[in-house]
């Protein structure tokens, strides 16, 4: 995020808590399941609390171990075989997100993944 980029910006911080949570046709509900890599991140940044969240940060393990959390470049790479973050002008959310999902599957069609697990499932042996 550039300042120029800010200074372009049509919403303030209470326009889009509006549009997320607008009794009459709310985006989020009580019930919304969020996706995403690193939520809190996100939901720090627009000040919202959300009890119903799925991390794929918190979902897979860091070989460095439990204090470190894997990056989505690293998770799409290492367990989807695909190249995710490569475009010049930064991140594509839509391409983050629709990581995120397929990580999801992975994770609920084969919970804990070996190395082995992982090359028998890109070879397409489930």
């Amino acid at each position: 995020m550039t300042a120029a980029r800010l200074a372009e910006a049509e919403h303030t911080l209470a326009s889009i808590q509006k549009a997320l949570f607008n009794p009459s046709n709310p985006i989020i509900t009580p019930h919304t399941i969020l996706l995403g890599h690193s939520l809190e991140c996100d939901l720090a940044a627009i000040k919202v609390r959300h009890p119903l969240c799925i991390d794929t940060a918190l979902l897979y393990r860091n070989p460095k171990g439990s204090n470190y959390k894997p990056s989505l470049k690293w998770l799409a790479q290492r367990w989807l075989g695909t190249s995710i973050q490569n475009a010049a002008s930064g991140h594509d959310s839509e391409e983050d997100a629709m990581t995120c999902v397929h990580l999801l599957k992975l994770k609920m069609a084969h919970g804990e993944l070996s190395q082995r697990s992982r090359h028998e499932l890109l070879m397409g042996r489930t």
